[in-house]
């Protein structure tokens, strides 16, 4: 299968994932930040609610130009939930939910898709039905340059 089909089936799976819907009441956000809900450094598109953000995210983990390997990249897509009235209703600033995403990564010859599922909580500082600044937490599980790694992400981001 080439690059383009991987990214073709990771873009659709990531949209049926995340479940992204033009219907009901919902308010349309475009996101740029590093972090899992970016799938690294990136953009995200999602579906904002009261209570919910749904969004599907592209982005790289890491890009390098060098004389001796040319161009190589770790790139690809993602997508996730959150939820903010898991604790209190009344409050939506804090998130918690799940990103799933996948990269091709080019990198040092490897040359072949990896996939990490991130948990994560994301404060929203203006509530997560809304544009602002948002900064999170996350535990990162999965694979990075062919090796098993498990570890600590952060978040910083702006949804429009």
């Amino acid at each position: 299968m080439s690059f383009i089909q991987y990214i073709f089936m990771l873009v659709l799976a990531s949209l049926m994932a995340t479940g992204l819907s033009l219907a009901g009441e919902n308010r349309t956000t475009i996101g740029t930040g590093v972090g899992p809900m970016y799938n690294g450094l990136g953009l995200s598109y999602g579906q904002q609610e009261k209570h919910f953000l749904k969004y599907a995210s592209l982005g790289c983990l890491d890009i390098s130009v060098s004389d001796s390997r040319g161009t190589e990249y770790n790139c690809g897509v993602g997508g996730g939930f959150l939820k903010s009235d898991i604790f209190d209703n009344k409050n939506n600033k804090h998130g918690i939910g799940m990103h799933l995403g996948a990269t091709y990564n080019q990198r040092q010859g490897l040359n072949k898709v990896e996939v990490f599922v991130a948990p994560q909580y994301v404060y929203f500082f203006n509530g997560i039905d809304d544009s602002g600044l948002n900064l999170g937490v996350s535990l990162l599980a999965g694979k990075r340059d062919g090796e098993t790694e498990v570890g600590a992400g952060l978040q910083i981001g702006y949804q429009f």
